[in-house]
């Protein structure tokens, strides 16, 4: 009889040692995969993949979880959507801050602050321009204000200004009189 991780198929006296990726009990005639997720190595159980690691196929080791992925089960490697970043040997994905745009989901430390006149309420991969006839003070939320008649801003502004003399402003568009 044949020990564990091992098996004969009844045509050989010897005992042959079970492929990566396979198990078998004392006795068997054949070897089993490893369900996708874990890893056997010539013994008779399959073994879970660590936290932040996966096995695609049951072979050994179980490969780490890459930066800017996420390894929420041991079978599958998921990669960040935009805005979202994650360090290797990750379970999820994280949202990038309010304030902040993440380009490179594969560099958390990589965020990019917002510069003023810009915004990000966060999970961007990109800050949003302020747009034309628009004041955007602040870079963590949308606090976009509209400009009043008689002031006016370009896009990408903090603040409205005074209609240029001989103009007509209604906040959006500039107009000679």
């Amino acid at each position: 009889m044949c020990p564990e991780g091992t098996f004969s198929n009844g045509s050989r006296v010897a005992c042959e040692v079970c492929p990566d990726g396979t198990v078998a009990d004392c006795g068997a005639s054949s070897c089993s995969l490893c369900p996708v997720g874990t890893i056997g190595h010539s013994t008779s159980a399959c073994n879970l993949c660590a936290p932040g690691y996966y096995s695609g196929d049951g072979t050994p080791p179980c490969s780490p979880c890459e930066a800017g992925h996420a390894c929420p089960t041991t079978s599958v490697m998921e990669a960040c959507p935009a805005g979202y970043t994650a360090p290797s040997l990750s379970q999820s994905c994280t949202p990038c801050p309010a304030g902040y745009a993440c380009p490179h989901a594969d560099q958390p430390a990589a965020q990019v602050a917002c510069t003023p006149g810009t915004y990000s309420v966060g999970a961007q991969a990109a800050c949003t321009v302020c747009p034309a006839g628009y004041a955007c003070p602040e870079t963590d939320r949308d606090s976009r204000r509209r400009c009043p008649w008689g002031l006016t801003s370009s896009a990408g502004q903090t603040n409205c200004s005074a209609c240029p003399e001989g103009y007509e402003c209604d906040g959006n568009s500039t107009r000679v009189c």
